[in-house]
């Protein structure tokens, strides 16, 4: 009290992954091509902002040995960066995934929403997506990097 009322503010909690909550949505995605020994799957996701504030969904990051994010993907309208996430309301985002062929072992990769606030700042929100790895476990059989 004594800072703020010098003209200090004090530092804002960061926002805690509780905040957003994903899930697949009813057309849960999967396989849909093979090209260049790259798996490619869709994904289609809702996306839950259980927060207080108004969100703006503006990257998604996917980390894992042979994993890659696709902004779009063919089959379906894709989801386009950046997205409302209005506060309580749930949104369709759909993107697309692809699993290197040529990388032997790929574990289910880190999916991060990358979401601003009203301050324009910025938060990586580590998701778990439930039965993300049912869609991932599609491009590991051999069948699917049998193409292209």
């Amino acid at each position: 009290m004594l800072l703020e009322s010098a003209g200090w503010t004090m530092p804002r909690a960061t926002r805690s992954s509780a905040d957003v909550r994903v899930s697949l949505g009813a057309h849960v995605g999967g396989l849909i091509a093979t090209e260049r020994r790259k798996a490619l799957l869709a994904v289609d996701t809702v996306v839950l902002n259980a927060g207080s504030d108004d969100l703006v969904l503006v990257d998604v990051k996917v980390v894992g040995p042979g994993a890659a994010f696709l902004p779009e993907v063919a089959g379906g309208p894709s989801t386009g960066l950046p997205v409302a996430l209005p506060r309580g309301q749930f949104v369709d985002v759909r993107f697309g995934l692809t699993s290197d062929c040529t990388v032997v072992v790929r574990p289910l990769p880190t999916v991060t929403l990358v979401v601003r606030d009203p301050a324009n700042v910025e938060h990586q929100v580590v998701t778990r997506i439930p039965d993300l790895d049912a869609v991932w476990g599609q491009s590991l059989d051999p069948s699917a990097c049998s193409g292209g």
